[in-house]
């Protein structure tokens, strides 16, 4: 009893920190039986690759360190960047219901942390700046786990969600900055159950604009063929200048909808709903089709009318991914379709839109565009191939034009330019292709360290913008571990 009170009270004083990082925990899906990656059963991701690295190995059996090193460098808008550092991960079992993991990252760089650019960004909290665009970045993070008993689990840290078995995700994404959080997770039957706090926040050093998330989660698992989810979620102000509200306790408790709950409190929160699920099947061949559906307003009435709307606001994702070997060749593909109407994710102002630290929540184009993504993966010795191709229309807004066309999810939405002939990619249309591929070898440097990797990665940009053509040249080369590797493919 004294141990649950001790880490209750630890999980609720976790969720004052305001220490944020990030966490990129996407594996390649395999089969069942494999045991050195899980089945993605469970949606959230961080519950398979990040505490099952094979290079976590100490004389410890219950306490596991890793060192490795961080050194890239990149050319990019026609100059070039670097990070260098060090990353110590460790993985900790206190006994059979406490565990424990976390990443430390020191790096140096001298590249300028842009939103919406997925090249060399330094998403850590933790900063030292020599100028403004150089500094030394401390990045920390990982996360408790404790299991209550056969039924119930708690979790806290400062680390990502990610719903999901898309390279993207349309409910929680992982390419942005990581939060303090509070989960808790109960099995009973065939269904999981999740809700979640986690702490965001918005605005410029010395001057943050603190937000709340709520968020509940519902999984049916009818096997591991087949399972659908059911997601809500709500962000809501905790402060500003003129009012302290705090964090709602309402919002707190496991059982209820948010959507009364917020009309009940005659409150500005933004309540968002969303559906996740995928279908398996094959033995030696691996297939899923997974898809998703996020639901931010809608009014039937105003899409039988096809009145185009601007608060039919919703999003829809389709995939497909297929895994098998041959002669000892890992191959692993996958294809995935990605709309988001315009105004999705933006609210009346900052404190209730769907964001954290300038970066959305979840798939990072933000809203208003039609995405086509699709990779191919393989494995051969010791050599990692990753190509993708990317392809978008998304609708941006005009350069120093107040007005909302409902691209930009950091605009308000009472700026926006009309109530009705809102369409997909209206504003300043913007066609974008993207082609990129990673090449990467394992550094053996002993039999406790595997996961050391050199690497060289190409990414070539297209881009239409009315009425001329954009081209753009990125080519990173680097060290690298698995665990500290951020995706550049968007």
């Amino acid at each position: 009893m004294k141990k649950l009170i001790f880490i209750t009270f630890l999980f609720l004083s976790l969720l004052k920190l305001e220490a944020q990082s990030v966490l990129e925990t996407e594996g390649k899906w395999k089969s069942n039986s494999d045991s050195n990656y899980s089945s993605y059963r469970h949606i959230f991701q961080f519950d398979h690759k990040f505490i099952r690295d094979d290079s976590l190995r100490s004389s410890s059996k219950k306490v596991k360190l890793v060192l490795a090193p961080e050194i890239l460098g990149a050319y990019q808008h026609n100059k070039v960047d670097f990070i260098s550092g060090v990353n110590l991960m460790g993985e900790a079992k206190l006994n059979s219901k406490i565990e424990a993991n976390f990443l430390y990252s020191a790096t140096y760089s001298n590249t300028q942390n842009t939103p919406y650019i997925g090249d060399l960004q330094t998403k850590a909290y933790f900063k030292n700046s020599f100028n403004d665009s150089s500094g030394i970045y401390h990045d920390l993070r990982g996360r408790i786990r404790y299991k209550a008993n056969d039924y119930i689990q708690f979790q806290t840290g400062i680390d990502k969600q990610f719903i999901g078995e898309g390279d993207r995700s349309l409910l929680f994404g992982n390419q942005g900055f990581a939060s303090p959080f509070l989960l808790m997770k109960a099995n009973f039957w065939k269904f999981e159950y999740y809700t979640i706090h986690q702490i965001w926040r918005e605005g410029k050093p010395n001057h943050y604009l603190p937000k709340a998330n709520a968020t509940h989660y519902l999984n049916f698992n009818l096997g591991p063929k087949f399972s659908l989810g059911f997601f809500e979620t709500v962000v809501h102000l905790i402060k500003d200048t003129l009012y302290n509200r705090g964090f709602e306790v309402e919002y707190l408790n496991p059982l209820i909808f948010y959507r009364p709950q917020e009309y009940s409190n005659g409150s500005p929160d933004n309540v968002i709903l969303g559906l996740n699920g995928f279908l398996t099947w094959g033995q030696k061949i691996k297939n899923r089709i997974y898809g998703q559906f996020v639901l931010d307003d809608i009014n039937i009435q105003e899409i039988k009318n096809r009145s185009k709307w601007w608060a039919n606001k919703y999003g829809i994702q389709l995939g497909y991914k297929v895994w098998f070997k041959v002669r000892n060749k890992e191959i692993f593909a996958r294809t995935e379709i990605n709309v988001i109407t315009p105004f999705t994710f933006s609210a009346t102002d900052l404190s209730t839109n769907y964001s954290n630290q300038s970066l959305p929540n979840a798939h990072p184009l933000g809203s208003n565009f039609l995405e086509s993504y699709s990779e191919l993966a393989f494995k051969i010795k010791k050599y990692e191939i990753n190509s993708w191709i990317q392809f978008y229309k998304k609708g941006n807004d005009y350069l120093n034009n107040p007005s909302s066309y409902g691209g930009d999810i950091f605009k308000s939405y009472n700026n926006r330019i009309s109530d009705y002939g809102i369409s997909l990619g209206i504003g300043e249309t913007t066609y974008s292709f993207q082609f990129g591929n990673k090449i990467s070898r394992d550094i053996i440097l002993s039999k406790k360290q595997k996961n050391i990797k050199i690497f060289i990665e190409p990414r070539l940009f297209l881009k239409k913008r009315t009425p001329k053509i954009e081209d753009d040249l990125f080519f990173t080369i680097g060290i690298h571990s698995d665990f500290g590797d951020n995706k550049r493919n968007y």
